[in-house]
């Protein structure tokens, strides 16, 4: 029994001693090749999620992949919308200078945009990836050059690059639910060479006429979570600082990317002035398209996809950009609506005789206007916060549902109560913070202060930081210090400190 105890502790420390020294090298290597490095870790501190067992209607449960891929499949399928191309809304015009119709492709262009393509990425259902279009980035640039030109000039797109992979990854709730997980589509590599170049040009184009509402923050640049943040609690700050309320609905679009009306989308776009081939080009883009899942190596059948943008394309969130543009100007809300993509608030100051209705007015335009470009509310999903200690808290509807009321909403990764103080969301990024730094110190045997430096910097601090422009704390006691200091070879998070 001494003999086996010895043995076992002989065999423990040498398994310790063989994963300290793997760390060390990795380590050393990583100004070489960080790749290595951070592979390990991501094996380390993410968890595999399976997909499924999947339960049927009857109850049944199954594990087959080809049979879960199938309904899988089925369900994304169920969410897509077949348009009523008779009764399609005319936007509002927009006065435009200049107009953009041809696009022209360079081999010195697709050389650009292949470089910035990440090796690691998937390919599509072609098998193409990006690690073979790089290497051989000299030989190919000219000939991808011509084919997409004969693309763009004929307006036709090859049936491959209109073909989708999908793997599901699981959100939360129960895993034997289809609709409890999130699509990630794997395009082609090549179609997503042309759609870079077909962005810069649209969004070039789009910003030289001034086309993209200062309500939208999603995919826009030197606009993002932060700026939306900003501007939005600059409007309610100051209105608690004058002793006003204000009344907040937070917006849930169902399936916004999947529900978007082909039609009616490609008529938004023509009225920002894009026209001939490259509206041409777009139409074929965005029409039969195919998608199937694929569940550990199984796939399902090829579906039709009948609506939506591709969420996992480089030219579909420009798009869906565009199609929801005109939401501020037809509602007419001002600077009391902020939107990031699909994510929408619509606030009023309620403090003034005729505040709420207004409010309702604008909540019923919300829904005339999704009802006549084919969207959809999630209104159990849609919820008013009331800011102000003399607030109404008058009640508000949606198609006759009325809305429920809020204290605290999770606001692109940060907690906005209805206090306005950041003291919930401060609490919750220490905790998370400090739960990502325990499970880094758990899984490292070789503590090297280096190498933990940048572990923190990249791990742990973004939690501490994401968006703090927006919620930065006023209070001494609400502040949490983090540091990583290489001459004490400790790291503190508030008031924890581990030696390393």
């Amino acid at each position: 029994m001494a003999r086996y105890a010895e043995a076992e502790k002989r065999t423990r420390n040498l398994i310790r001693s063989a994963k300290r020294n793997k760390e060390k090298k990795l380590s050393r290597e990583k100004h070489k090749n960080s790749k290595p490095f951070f592979d390990y870790i991501r094996r380390k501190t993410k968890a595999r999620t399976l997909v499924g067992p999947l339960k049927t209607e009857k109850g049944r449960n199954v594990t087959d992949p080809e049979q879960v891929a199938k309904m899988i499949n089925k369900f994304f399928v169920s969410v897509f919308t077949r348009e009523d191309t008779q009764n399609i809304p005319e936007p509002r015009r927009k006065n435009i200078r200049s107009k953009l119709k041809k696009c022209w492709v360079s081999a010195e262009t697709v050389r650009a945009k292949i470089k910035e393509l990440r090796p690691s990425s998937a390919p599509g259902s072609d098998g193409i990836t990006p690690k073979i279009l790089k290497n051989c980035v000299a030989e190919i640039s000219s000939v991808l050059a011509m084919i997409y030109h004969k693309s763009l000039l004929t307006g036709e797109v090859p049936e491959e690059w209109r073909q989708a992979n999908i793997v599901p990854i699981f959100k939360k709730g129960s895993k034997a639910k289809p609709g409890n997980y999130r699509p990630v589509l794997l395009t082609s590599i090549c179609c997503k060479v042309i759609e870079k170049i077909l962005r810069d040009k649209i969004v070039g184009h789009l910003k030289a006429n001034n086309l993209i509402s200062m309500a939208q923050h999603g995919f826009v640049k030197n606009r993002s979570c932060t700026t939306n943040l900003l501007e939005y609690l600059q409007e309610v700050m100051k209105r608690l600082d004058n002793g006003k309320s204000m009344d907040v609905v937070y917006l849930d679009f169902a399936k916004a990317f999947d529900k978007v009306l082909i039609a009616r989308l490609l008529k938004k776009v023509e009225n920002m002035g894009v026209e001939g081939a490259v509206l041409g080009w777009v139409k074929s883009w965005l029409t039969d398209r195919k998608q199937r899942v694929q569940v550990d190596g199984a796939r399902s059948s090829w579906r039709q996809v009948l609506s939506g943008v591709p969420q996992g394309s480089v030219l579909g969130p420009v798009l869906f950009v565009i199609f929801i543009n005109d939401l501020e100007e037809e509602v007419r809300a001002g600077k009391g609506l902020k939107m990031f993509a699909d994510d929408t608030k619509v606030g009023q100051d309620v403090s003034e005789p005729g505040g709420t209705q207004e409010l309702q007015e604008t909540l019923d335009k919300l829904w005339k206007w999704v009802s006549d470009w084919g969207m959809a509310f999630n209104v159990e999903k849609c919820h008013v916060v009331h800011f102000g200690i003399r607030n109404p808290h008058h009640k508000y509807s949606m198609n006759g549902r009325e809305l429920e009321e809020s204290e605290i909403e999770k606001d692109w990764g940060v907690l906005i109560s209805n206090d306005a103080k950041p003291v919930k969301h401060i609490k919750k990024a220490a905790q998370t913070a400090n739960a990502v730094l325990n499970q880094l110190l758990k899984t490292f045997h070789y503590r090297d202060r280096n190498v933990f430096d940048r572990l923190y910097i990249q791990y742990v601090r973004p939690h501490l930081e994401f968006a703090s422009q927006a919620w930065s704390p006023w209070n001494l006691t609400d502040r949490v210090p983090g540091e990583c200091t290489k001459e004490s070879g400790q790291i503190s998070l508030g008031t924890e400190r581990i030696n390393i």
